[in-house]
């Protein structure tokens, strides 16, 4: 199976990480945190002086619940790069 930078963006947990130095959910057991981000939630918003509000709405959209919603690789990398 190839890649493809068309693909949505499977982004949710790396953005937070990129900033929290924390995996999402962690203090959670795998079952309760799949469950809650089943729930519908979310991380809060990484307390970081770098951690734009660009960069937050991005990262909303990345853990939207629709594979269809998320944004494409190549979009992420834009912003991630400023192009």
């Amino acid at each position: 199976m190839g890649y493809s930078l068309n693909g949505s963006a499977h982004c949710h947990s790396v953005s937070s990480q990129v900033f929290t130095v924390a995996v999402p959910f962690s203090n959670n057991p795998p079952a309760v945190a799949a469950l809650a981000i089943m729930a519908g939630e979310r991380p809060p918003r990484p307390a970081h002086p770098q951690f734009t509000n660009q960069l937050w709405v991005l990262m909303q959209r990345c853990w939207n619940h629709d594979p269809l919603l998320r944004p494409e690789v190549t979009e992420v990398f834009k912003v991630l790069t400023g192009w």
